[in-house]
């Protein structure tokens, strides 16, 4: 196979699944970086 269309085609692919996998990722670690600072300040003493 030669390197052109396909490979530009291969990339927006493996674009799409590295979203699919790191978006959820990102919104986990926001969430408990959320809930960390609400822990540490709330449960301090």
């Amino acid at each position: 196979m030669l390197f052109g269309i396909d490979n530009v085609d291969v990339i927006e692919h493996l674009v799409a699944h590295l979203r699919i996998l790191l978006i959820p990722q990102i919104l986990i670690v926001l969430r408990t970086a959320g809930q960390g600072q609400h822990k540490s300040s709330g449960c301090d003493g």
